[in-house]
């Protein structure tokens, strides 16, 4: 069975008002299984396989992108079903029917599948958006991922203010090798999250918004664009004005209200609160009050801060002491030693690794004595290192005399200091939520304590920055019910937006064209006669609407000012008015798609049809629009295919009627 797949295009679900110009009741539309539209095609076309059918794709008609997309989700999913059954199919779109049977065929060469039973795709009166992705992978991302993003770029953020704010104050992190090494660690580290998150929103992204790959549509075209036949007549007002969109510029609003537009700012509320505590004394010295109080009680430590600050010199010291005996112990011919008078390499080897392994063993149990005897003495050693540590970052000046007032150096107003508090914050803090002992630990254990904050810290932010956006969101869907009323329109951008249906994240649509995106070429106008007909339909309709309405401007005097007044103008109206909306009322133009139709694989002419005197003239017609003698090679393709497939069949009988005929 052979089919025919209708594509409505959009606002095509509109009924017309039983009192506008077309007495009775709203005639059926082109799509619909009881139109004339449906009526011809079966008495103009047939089928090898048996009758055709007509099937039309329903889907919500409305201005929308996203919309269309779905429902070229839908057909793709028809047309495989259709492939499976190996059943030959045309489609017929009108408007942006079309422009859904475009992103239908790319589906289909994204997944490789040339449609080989789809014979013709027809587009009729189609403006094909023209649309571009924003250059920015920010702006790119709906409104949550943004802030997601911005929050996955604090960390890096903060840490570059403080690294700016350091080298502005002379400590310079190249001072030695290890310092370096630290802090190219650190620069990588708190940069991961925003790149990971970057990295995955780009590989996204590239999943949803295929269509732009320029290998794609080579693809595309390949496959498909010898099977298409664009039917547009010149003074079609959607496509003309569709087309010219983009050339247009005026300077006036329309009236419109985005919650999007109110809650952008909600994006940076995090990056907005760390400059205002970075620039607010008063908030900063409250952090350090209560981090000194509250936190690290730096004043109950600070009676025993002396003998503390000569057991951690002689830890140190110890520790250093340590080191050197295992580097000594560990290659002992670089030992200074004296060789004794007939020693070899052997023997003086041996005799300074037992030297070494006993100063190893002294410098252990000296450094394990004095460990012992600090933690006898202070039994919180991690808390007084940490109020220690405190007190000498933001309390202490570099001299070693308290800052005034015995509080934040600075009194707050020193942004460099500021900006090392608030990542001390949120650094050590969250350590110390999972490792207790940070400052006293091994050194796998210091390096898990400076890696936690890079994975939690992140989490956080983008958590609270949801959260914040959430809120944002509520708030501003109150103002924009209240403001709405006394917006009048949006910006000309935002005309062509809602104008083209571009509803989409992460895309812009600049204009429409006659052709799709991915075929490079423009196809030729309707021919000469349909178009003439079409147009005198048009007119007549406008001229039977116009009348209806000069006699009834006593009514819409009178009419209801509370809103019924565009309902009582547009009532005297069918929309066939339109050249766009009156194609598939001439009998003409419905025989020419026939006559498209009729001439591929798997259809035919009816009796009927190629007696009619105009069937000859619509083949002449044919193959003056672009791509018919390519469908007609396709065709010709197709029917020696056939006429194989059946000499085989036929030879294979023959065979086996002469194997059984001796029986």
């Amino acid at each position: 069975m052979a089919r025919i797949l209708a594509v409505h295009g959009t606002f095509a679900q509109w009924e017309i008002d039983p009192g506008s110009a077309v007495a009775g009741p709203p005639p059926p539309q082109w799509w619909q299984s009881n139109s004339a539209f449906a009526e011809d095609m079966h008495a103009l076309v047939a089928s090898d396989l048996g009758p055709i059918e007509i099937e039309a794709l329903e889907w919500s008609s409305e201005n929308s992108e996203r919309d269309r997309r779905r429902a070229a989700t839908n057909l793709y999913k028809r047309v495989l079903e259709l492939e499976a059954a190996e059943q030959p199919y045309c489609i017929v779109g009108h408007s942006h029917g079309g422009s859904i049977i475009s992103t239908m065929l790319l589906r289909a060469a994204r997944a490789g599948n040339n449609l080989p039973h789809m014979r013709r795709w027809i587009s009729v009166g189609t403006p094909f958006l023209e649309m571009q992705r924003e250059k920015f992978l920010f702006s790119r991302l709906p409104l949550l991922l943004k802030a997601a993003y911005v929050a996955s770029l604090m960390l890096f953020m903060m840490f570059v203010t403080a690294t700016v704010a350091d080298i502005v104050r002379g400590d310079y992190f190249w001072t030695d090798r290890t310092s370096l090494i630290w802090f190219l660690l650190s620069f990588g580290l708190t940069a991961l999250p925003a790149v990971i998150f970057s990295l995955a929103q780009r590989w996204q992204q590239g999943r949803q918004l295929f269509a732009y790959r320029p290998k794609l549509r080579r693809r595309a075209a390949e496959m498909f664009a010898d099977r298409w036949l664009a039917l547009t007549h010149e003074d079609d007002e959607v496509v003309t004005g569709l087309t010219t969109l983009s050339r247009v510029d005026l300077d006036f609003f329309q009236k419109n209200f985005a919650v999007a537009g109110l809650t952008f700012g909600a994006v940076f509320i995090l990056p907005l609160a760390y400059l205002f505590l970075l620039t607010s004394p008063t908030t900063m010295r409250g952090i350090s009050a209560f981090l000194q109080a509250q936190v690290y009680d730096v004043a109950a430590y600070e009676r025993d801060e002396p003998d503390f600050r000569e057991f951690r010199r002689e830890i140190r010291k110890r520790k250093r002491t340590l080191e050197t005996a295992r580097e000594r112990m560990n290659n002992p011919l670089n030992n200074n030693d004296q060789r004794s008078q007939g020693q070899t390499d052997v023997e003086l080897a041996q005799r300074d690794l037992r030297t070494a392994r006993r100063k190893f063993r002294s410098a252990r149990k000296n450094y394990d004595q004095t460990v012992a005897r600090a933690q006898e003495r202070f039994p919180e050693l991690p808390a007084n290192a940490r109020a220690l540590s405190f007190k000498e970052k933001f309390l202490l000046r570099p001299d070693g005399s308290p800052c005034r007032n015995r509080v934040l150096c600075g009194g707050g107003r020193d942004v460099g200091i500021n900006a090392r508090l608030l990542f001390h914050l949120v650094t050590d803090e969250i350590s110390r939520l999972v490792l207790d002992d940070a400052e006293a630990a091994p050194t796998w254990q210091a390096v898990l304590s400076y890696a936690i904050p890079i994975v939690l810290v992140p989490i956080l932010f983008m958590l609270l920055a949801v959260i914040l956006v959430k809120l944002a969101q509520l708030l501003a869907s109150l103002l924009s019910r209240i403001a709405s009323r006394q917006l009048d329109r949006l910006t000309w951008a935002q005309v062509k937006r809602t104008a083209l249906g571009n509803d989409t994240e992460g895309e812009v649509a600049t204009g429409a064209a006659r052709s799709p995106a991915w075929i490079n070429a423009t196809p030729p106008r309707l021919p000469t006669d349909i178009a003439e007909q079409v147009t005198d339909y048009s007119n007549e309709v406008t001229t039977k609407s116009l009348a209806k309405f000069r006699n009834a401007l006593s009514e819409l005097t009178f009419a209801d000012r509370s809103g019924a007044d565009q309902n009582a103008v547009l009532k005297f109206f069918t929309w066939r008015e339109l050249v766009h909306a009156a194609y598939f009322e001439v009998p003409l133009f419905r025989k020419l798609i026939a006559s498209a139709v009729a001439r591929e694989a798997g259809f035919s002419p009816t009796p009927t049809f190629t007696a009619d005197p105009d069937y000859q003239r619509l083949g002449d017609m044919l193959s003056s629009l672009d791509g018919t003698e390519k469908n007609t090679d396709y065709q010709m393709r197709e029917m020696q295919a056939e006429l194989v497939a059946r000499t085989n069949v036929e030879a294979s009988a023959a065979d086996q009627r002469e194997a059984i005929a001796p029986l």
